[in-house]
C-alpha cells in the first residue's frame, strides 16, 4: 500500500463489527453510549448511518445476519435487554 493511499486524519473507532453480507458496521469514539452506526460496504465505500431506537452498550458486539440486527442495549433503569429488528432501506 502506498503511504499516499493511508489518510493523514481519521476518526477513532470505539468497535466494529462484519454482517454476513461483508458489510463493516462502525461506532465511532465520541459516540457515548452509541446509538448510531456507520455502515461501509465490502470496498470502503459509506452507504448508510443506521440510528437505532437504544443505547448500545459496548460488549458484546451487535451481530446482523441475514438482514437481522441482534444487540445488548441498555434499558430504562439501566438494565440491559436485547433488541431485535429488521435491516431496512429508506422510504
Amino acid at each position: 500500500m502506498e503511504a499516499g493511499m493511508i489518510p493523514e486524519a481519521r476518526p477513532p473507532l470505539r468497535w466494529m463489527t462484519v454482517d454476513d453480507r461483508s458489510q463493516l458496521w462502525v461506532c465511532a469514539t465520541g459516540r457515548d453510549p452509541c446509538r448510531e452506526l456507520d455502515v461501509f460496504d465490502g470496498t470502503g465505500n459509506r452507504l448508510a448511518t443506521a440510528r437505532l431506537p437504544a443505547d448500545i452498550l459496548d460488549l458484546p458486539r451487535p451481530v446482523i445476519r441475514n438482514g437481522r440486527f441482534h444487540a445488548v442495549v441498555e434499558g430504562p433503569d439501566g438494565e440491559p435487554q436485547v433488541l431485535v429488528g429488521r435491516v431496512v432501506g429508506p422510504r
